[in-house]
């Protein structure tokens, strides 16, 4: 269930309800590449060392790097009434936290658990410009005169 939406400095976040017990799966269109539960003390990665490494982990957050594209992040603390949120990444590296969950106490919770999420990078479209400029049919091209050179003023 989707509770609220913002738009953050890292891109599009979305906050969700506890639906699964709070550990939401990757969205259509993406894979999971690492799970990290935190331990009291520091993020502990699930099934070993994979592609995703976080730095400066504390309850409330933390950094990360990875040598894969990271589409989204999922964060989970709690089982309250909004206990996880989608970070949208597009890229290697960044940081998550714990702002916008709210516990079922009506408190923000520790983080419990983030996901990374590879999947396609979003494709971006370029259109080129072209500037055209007016002229007067049967009109002179005006003359050429090099660099630098003053135009001189007849009549």
């Amino acid at each position: 269930m989707l509770l609220g939406t913002v738009i953050g400095v890292l891109g599009f976040v979305s906050y969700g309800a506890a639906g699964q017990g709070g550990n939401e799966d990757c969205p259509a269109g993406t894979t999971q590449v690492a799970k990290f539960n935190w331990d009291g003390t520091t993020y502990v990665e699930e099934g070993g060392p994979g592609p995703v490494t976080i730095t400066n982990g504390t309850a409330t957050g933390g950094d990360f790097t990875s040598t894969v594209f990271i589409r989204v992040v999922i964060v989970k603390g709690g089982s309250g009434p909004i206990a996880t949120k989608t970070i949208e990444v597009n890229g290697f590296s960044g940081s998550f936290d714990n702002s916008g969950l709210l516990n079922a106490g009506g408190n923000v919770p520790d983080v419990s658990n983030v996901k990374f999420c590879t999947g396609e990078a979003p494709t971006t479209t370029t259109t080129p410009t072209t500037t055209t400029r007016p002229t007067t049919a049967g009109a002179p091209a005006p003359a050429a005169r090099p660099v630098g050179a003053q135009p001189v003023l007849t009549g």
